[in-house]
C-alpha cells in the first residue's frame, strides 16, 4: 500500500513540476513578445518623429524668404510666399492669397475668422468635399497654432478638371472659428503655409 501511494505522489509532483515548467515558458514568451511589441512600437514612434522633424526643418527651409502677415483685427499671423499676392476684405473679415503672376481667381488660399458652429461647419463642407461625385475624399486632424483642427478635402471633382480641393476649420474659442479654403495648391506650400500660422 505504501509503494503505490509512493508512486502517486511522485506522479503528482511530476505534474505540478511540469505545469510549473509549462506556465513559466508560455509566460516568458508572452513577456518576449510584449517587449517585442514596445520596441516595435518606440522604433515606429522614433522613426515618425525623425520625419516630423525632417518636414519641420524642410518647411522652416521654405519659408525662410516669405513675407511675414500680422493682423491684430483678425488675431492671426502667418507667413506667405514672396511671389504672392494678399488682399483683405474688411467687410467679410477675409484674406486672399494667390500667385501674382497667375492673376487668376484659382489657385487660392482664402482665410476667414467667422462666429459659427463649428459642428455645422464640419457636416456642410463634408457633404460637399466627401459626396459620390468627387476623387479622393478625405477628413484628418490637423494642428494649427497648437489647435485642433480639421481638414476636409478631395482630388476634384470627376466632371472638372480643378483639383485639391481643402477645407480646415480650428475652433479658437467657442465664438472664434479659423476657416481656410485652399484649391489646387501645392501641397507642400500649403503645409508650410498652416504650419507657420499664430493664433492669437
Amino acid at each position: 500500500m505504501r509503494k503505490p501511494m509512493q508512486i502517486l505522489i511522485i506522479i503528482i509532483f511530476g505534474l505540478l513540476f511540469l505545469f510549473v515548467i509549462v506556465f513559466y515558458q508560455s509566460t516568458l514568451q508572452k513577456t518576449k513578445q510584449d517587449y517585442q511589441l514596445k520596441v516595435d512600437n518606440l522604433n515606429q514612434e522614433i522613426v515618425l518623429l525623425k520625419k516630423q522633424i525632417l518636414d519641420n526643418k524642410q518647411k522652416e527651409d521654405i519659408t525662410k524668404s516669405w513675407k511675414n502677415y500680422q493682423d491684430e483685427e483678425l488675431g492671426i499671423n502667418f507667413k506667405y510666399p514672396e511671389n504672392f499676392s494678399l488682399t483683405k476684405s474688411n467687410s467679410y473679415k477675409r484674406i486672399t492669397l494667390n500667385p501674382s503672376e497667375v492673376g487668376l481667381e484659382i489657385p487660392f488660399i482664402e482665410i476667414k475668422i467667422v462666429s459659427e458652429n463649428i459642428d455645422s461647419l464640419l457636416n456642410n463642407s463634408a457633404s460637399r468635399l466627401m459626396n459620390k461625385s468627387v476623387k479622393n475624399p478625405f477628413s484628418k486632424d490637423v494642428i494649427i497654432s497648437g489647435l485642433q483642427g480639421k481638414m476636409i478635402g478631395n482630388s476634384g471633382s470627376k466632371n472638372t478638371e480643378i483639383s485639391e480641393y481643402r477645407e480646415v476649420f480650428v475652433k479658437i474659442s467657442p465664438n472664434r472659428i479659423l476657416t481656410i479654403k485652399s484649391v489646387s495648391f501645392n501641397e507642400t506650400i500649403l503645409d508650410a503655409f498652416l504650419s507657420s500660422i499664430q493664433l492669437k
